[in-house]
């Protein structure tokens, strides 16, 4: 005859242990291509593409990092912080993604390490000195570069915050003065002007937002 005491034995319990990452030196670790998350980043990538098809043809994915850097957060976090005790409404403190490609991985390691800074280059929309550059389509940020004769780049995808849009008409031509930041506003935007015989440079234009950043990088 069995034990009536056997019915009532509690069950242990067992908890499934997480594979613990742990981020290299410069806050980098590498997804697996085909897992869960790596087609997490590719899918939000390719919904912010301007011609998908586009981007199928010119690129493929070799490997996929994800950037574990809690200074960054922490900044990025205190920045929307701000922006929202300065007033801005919840439409300019929306989370996006944007886009910059690099070609060095000494210079991919530095961003995940100390974020974008400003790098004196003129830019489109804003002087270079006073704020970075980013991209909201990765393909057209892709088709702007200079490739290299190995084939290779880096896309490195950010998390931001536009803030107050000031909408600026595009520096098109090498002799236009460079775009200096507008007061009370965190980013430009391109207007858009665009005629038939620049199509392609207003699109490139259009998908540009320079990033206002007047802090002790951008002096």
């Amino acid at each position: 005859m069995a034990d009536v005491r056997d019915s009532y034995r509690p069950f242990k319990t067992y908890t499934i242990p997480r594979k613990e990452r742990r981020p290299s030196e410069d806050c980098q670790y590498t997804l697996p291509v085909d897992s869960r998350e790596a087609k997490e980043i590719e899918h939000a990538i390719r919904r912010l593409t301007w011609d998908t098809n586009d981007l199928d043809r010119a690129v493929s994915i070799s490997h996929v990092k994800k950037v574990d850097n809690p200074n960054l957060e922490r900044e990025y976090h205190e920045k929307r912080a701000t922006l929202r005790e300065e007033g801005r409404s919840p439409k300019e403190l929306t989370q996006q993604l944007a886009f910059c490609v690099e070609t060095e991985d000494s210079r991919v390691k530095e961003i995940c390490r100390m974020g974008l800074e400003c790098d004196g280059v003129d830019h489109t929309l804003g002087d270079g000195v006073m704020g970075v550059t980013v991209w909201r389509c990765p393909d057209l940020c892709l088709r702007a570069l200079s490739w290299p004769t190995s084939g290779a780049a880096y896309l490195l995808v950010f998390k931001i915050v536009k803030g107050r849009v000031k909408s600026v008409t595009p520096k098109l031509y090498p002799e236009t003065p460079n775009l200096e930041p507008t007061p009370n506003f965190d980013c430009h935007m391109a207007r858009n002007t665009a005629s038939s015989a620049q199509l392609q440079t207003s699109c490139e234009a259009l998908s540009i937002i320079s990033m206002n950043m007047m802090t002790k990088d951008c002096p």
